[in-house]
């Protein structure tokens, strides 16, 4: 679907929305003790998670016998395209695959056609459980959450071939940390002489740049600044940063910098994610921009066995610690139009709690948790250069990514970074760009 046809029929459908916004939707009497005899609950997900619903579902019908699961795999053009009207009708599921860092969560909350879940995240105690900051990002403007994040991707990591290193002699960082440019640019060097190309990353793919933004933001601006990048989308929150402050340009400009130093594999610009993928897995370059499911694929994909590894990009300012970063934009919520809205609480009180989150790393084939779990729940199910990061995280921390929780309008910044790298647009040109696109959202909230 074209951009401006489906942008029309998001219009057009929100302000048919606006004339139900009243509707509360459902059908169970919430003074009955809740039965599954006779219902069918309606889950939707993609088709990597699942697996994991149905691990879920599979207990809720032993709690409430007779009860139905339908499981409804979606696209990820479906999540930002046809599922709002899916919603949003009378074929509405119970459990909706609504990323909030699309376009249909802010068109659905606006119409107010989304349950709240305050007693949801009560009883899994996600307030503590996902952290302050991200707890925050995930709540509406009035307070309430209306979503679940049932899944991390911990993403702008650099993975990097142990074999290869070996046989260039190339000097392995302490503690996953690149610490300086210099330092990078020792390794890439270094890799381009021994005749392997240096970081792979896919200039084509429009997310894996944004990843490396958003891997350095939290090195380059404070922790009120980011929480302000992060929400100042919204109309209610005041603005104190701007996105043409040196804390977000100065990652634009260390990205130009690490692409007219060849960090970059030749031929960046022209190369997706599949094609990067290949080429870390043939051997042929030493590093791959990545997250924590990358070695499962390079393996998959490699023909031979490879040893993997993964460092951490140089932080903006000296002294800071790149870490891990959250995309938490996985995303369920309970639909106004819902026939079983007290059931499909149910079912994501289970999938929210500890032991579920902590096995659904086995079911999913090693998805990380959404939620912070002590370490003696993530033993299993994860394979071992995955699990050394998930360690790496629980133990020194992890960051929650700007672009996985801004509107996609906002956080999608590859093909500016793109024009920064062709010389078309400065940083601080991008920098008045996604101002005007953070002002359009602020005027439309």
């Amino acid at each position: 679907m074209k951009r401006r046809s489906y942008l029309a029929g998001v219009a057009a459908l929100a302000a048919s929305l606006a004339l139900t916004a009243c509707t509360d939707g459902g059908t169970e009497d919430s003074s009955e003790p809740l039965s599954g005899a006779g219902k069918t609950l309606v889950v939707q997900g993609s088709a990597y998670f699942l697996p994991v619903f149905k691990e879920v579902g599979a207990q809720l019908q032993q709690q409430l016998p007779g009860l139905q699961i339908r499981y409804d795999e979606l696209t990820g053009e479906q999540e930002t395209s046809t599922n709002l009207q899916v919603v949003t009708s009378d074929a509405a599921p119970d459990v909706a695959d609504i990323p909030t860092n699309l376009p249909p969560y802010r068109t659905l909350l606006k119409a107010k056609q989304l349950i709240p879940l305050d007693d949801v995240w009560a009883a899994d105690d996600l307030e503590n459980g996902y952290g302050k900051d991200l707890a925050n990002s995930l709540k509406a403007s009035d307070g309430h959450p209306y979503v679940v994040s049932y899944s991390r991707t911990l993403y702008g990591v650099v993975w990097y071939n142990k074999a290869i290193f070996s046989k260039l002699n190339i000097s392995v960082p302490a503690d996953h940390q690149i610490a300086t440019m210099a330092d990078l640019l020792t390794i890439t060097n270094a890799l381009r002489a021994g005749g392997f190309q240096p970081l792979a990353a896919g200039g084509a793919s429009n997310y894996h740049l944004t990843w490396i933004l958003d891997s350095l933001l939290p090195t380059s601006a404070t922790t009120d600044q980011l929480n302000n990048f992060v929400n100042n989308f919204d109309a209610k929150v005041p603005i104190t940063v701007d996105y043409t402050d040196k804390s977000f340009t100065a990652v634009l400009d260390r990205l130009k910098e690490m692409y007219d130093n060849k960090v970059f594999q030749d031929g960046t610009l022209g190369m997706d994610s599949p094609t990067t993928n290949a080429l870390f897995a043939s051997g042929k370059a030493g590093m791959l921009m990545g997250h924590d499911l990358s070695p499962t694929g390079a393996k998959k994909t490699s023909k031979t066995d490879l040893d993997l590894d993964f460092l951490f990009l140089p932080p903006i300012n000296p002294g800071a610690k790149t870490l891990p970063v959250n995309y938490a934009g996985n995303t369920l919520a309970i639909p106004k139009q819902a026939k079983n809205p007290a059931i499909a609480k149910e079912f994501l009180k289970l999938l929210m709690n500890k032991e579920n989150q902590a096995k659904a790393i086995k079911w999913s084939g090693g998805a990380a948790p959404a939620i912070d779990l002590p370490t003696s729940l993530l033993t299993e199910g994860k394979p071992a250069n995955e699990m050394s990061l998930l360690s790496y995280g629980a133990a020194n921390g992890t960051r929650d990514g700007w672009a996985s929780i801004v509107p996609a309008k906002l956080g999608t910044t590859d093909p500016y970074i793109e024009k920064l790298f062709t010389g078309a647009m400065s940083s601080a040109e991008i920098g008045k760009a996604l101002n005007g696109i953070r002002d359009e959202l602020r005027s439309s909230s």
